[in-house]
């Protein structure tokens, strides 16, 4: 285990139960992992309740010398800004944080390709970082991160992806400051339902969510310049380890 300040991490594998479970396991708590736990997680929410899982090095992180799982990790990180420290801890269940750095490591490069081939040399694409955000509708808080689309001759376009901690199964896409689409991923919705998909199927069912919502950002980029939607590109949404 390696001291890291982990950037946009992936959302973590549920564990093998719902429980937290205070006492060391002897295996990884990622489902489909055979390594063993060498780490548990040392966060602890604005309640001091204490996530207090065990991880393997895979998927744990080390941020100012303690050890966190996976998604605690990358929201201690945004915490631990100037910004960040003027928010409340999350509690420790809220995967709202997580699931905006998830997607937004995952739609990366669709977006990036997406703007490359409609503009070309004529735009140039980055990073928001994550980052808490007032949620004023209901006075709490949301995350938020995204991309800055810098165009010739043009304003810039910000392409935010919210979710709020009262609703952390909500992922809300915006251009600018409109909400242009809406939507409870596959993977939560099928774990809200007790309903077990294979590795496969789970992948088939994110590359057919991550290109819908491209097609989103497509549509409202077009939106706001008073175009067409952008032109989709052929990206392929391979399998792979969630918490890699």
């Amino acid at each position: 285990m390696t001291e890291a300040t982990p950037g946009p991490a992936a959302e973590p594998a549920p564990p093998r139960t719902d429980e937290l479970i205070p006492s060391r396991p002897r295996g990884c708590l990622d489902y489909r992992c055979e390594e063993p736990a060498v780490a548990e997680c040392g966060y602890v929410d604005h309640e001091t309740n204490c996530c207090a899982t065990w991880w393997c090095e895979a998927h744990s992180a080390v941020v100012d010398g303690t050890p966190y799982c996976l998604r605690h990790a990358v929201l201690v990180s945004a915490l631990q800004t100037e910004r960040g420290g003027l928010f409340n801890r999350p509690g420790v269940r809220n995967r709202a944080a997580s699931l905006v750095a998830w997607v937004c490591r995952d739609l990366d490069e669709g977006v990036r390709v997406l703007v490359g081939g409609a503009f070309g040399d004529g735009a140039s694409v980055s990073s928001e970082d994550l980052q808490p955000l007032d949620d004023l509708d209901a006075g709490g808080q949301s995350w938020y991160s995204g991309w800055r689309i810098n165009l010739d001759g043009a304003a810039p376009l910000v392409i935010g992806l919210e979710v709020a901690e009262r609703k952390d199964d909500e992922l809300l896409i915006s251009v600018g400051a409109e909400v242009s689409d809406r939507s409870v991923p596959p993977w939560i919705r099928n774990r809200q339902r007790g309903v077990e998909v294979s590795f496969r199927e789970d992948a088939v069912l994110r590359a057919e969510y991550y290109r819908s919502l491209l097609g989103a950002i497509a549509r409202a980029i077009g939106d706001a310049l008073g175009r067409p939607p952008l032109p989709l590109p052929a990206i392929n949404y391979a399998p792979r380890d969630r918490s890699s």
